[in-house]
């Protein structure tokens, strides 16, 4: 590979800027004179905030933009999950995706609905006291009869308390069953949270695997783009072998990326913005 081929991407796009009623277009635009936030002007960019002074025309920054979109000292730069999004966009896939996609449908399909065996357990207990008070009753008023012998005020008081009771007494059962099967909902639902939390470790496990599958299949091309750009990092053979800050990973993600939208950098590690636009192979915003 010729040293050009090395250290030059392909010519960045042509991106417009407004700013102060100033309107400017290229393939850099340097705005270090309007001493512009680094982060405000990416979320211009990204579309989820409107400036009052500022206006940039630029195509859709794409998934990477929450990475590379600006580029300052104190960067972050989740550096696995970074490589998989420029993964994904060139095609590569993991073999642990279909599993991956089986766990979340499972996950989904999983009802978890709330089950209170409270309001059972209280019908059941009232229904208890209300059929003891009456079996109480029933038991007095036929003492009462072998006392007095035949009364019709009697007997007819001890029809309606036996009546009362069989009813109690029934609606008591009712209760007792609908616990019942309260409970077995309850035990179903406890079987099915501790599926749900396997399911989740598995999920999270599978993603990490995919990320890490991902990052691996770009990872030779990350360390080529990390010769192409000024710094000191060492790409190693792994991204857990990288060495070197958020920002030397950034500026090697905004090359490697297939976007053609501008990064907003805020870093002196180019001559001028537009060796930083010829390095990177994409517009820049230099503040």
């Amino acid at each position: 590979m010729s040293r050009r081929a090395l250290f030059d991407a392909a010519p960045p796009a042509i991106v417009h800027v407004e700013i102060g009623g100033d309107d400017r277009c290229g393939q850099w635009v340097d705005l270090r004179e309007h001493g512009v936030d680094a982060d405000r002007l990416a979320a211009v960019v990204r579309g989820s905030e409107s400036a009052s002074k500022i206006a940039v025309r630029c195509p859709d920054p794409g998934p990477l933009f929450e990475h590379v979109g600006a580029i300052t000292p104190d960067a972050t730069v989740e550096l696995r999950s970074a490589l998989a999004t420029v993964a994904r966009r060139r095609g590569h896939e993991s073999a642990k995706e279909s599993e991956l996609t089986a766990v979340r449908e499972k996950l989904a399909a999983l009802s978890l609905d709330d089950c209170d065996a409270t309001a059972a357990r209280r019908a059941v207990a009232d229904a208890g006291d209300a059929e003891r008070e009456l079996a109480e009753r029933v038991a007095t008023l036929r003492g009462r009869l072998r006392e007095r012998g035949e009364s019709d005020e009697l007997s007819a008081q001890l029809d309606d308390a036996v009546a009362e009771l069989s009813e109690v007494r029934t609606g008591r059962i009712a209760a007792e069953q609908r616990l019942a099967r309260e409970r077995e909902r309850a035990r179903e639902l406890r079987t099915r949270r501790e599926r749900r939390l396997e399911l989740q470790d598995r999920e999270r496990n599978l993603e990490r695997a995919v990320r890490a599958d991902l990052a691996a299949a770009v990872y030779p091309a990350f360390a080529d783009a990390l010769a192409a750009v000024p710094g000191p990092a060492r790409p190693g053979d792994s991204p857990s072998a990288f060495r070197g800050d958020d920002a030397d990973a950034a500026l090697a993600l905004a090359r490697l990326s297939p976007s053609p939208a501008p990064v907003v950098l805020g870093v002196d590690r180019f001559a001028s913005p537009a060796t930083a636009a010829r390095r990177l192979g994409r517009p820049v915003l230099r503040v």
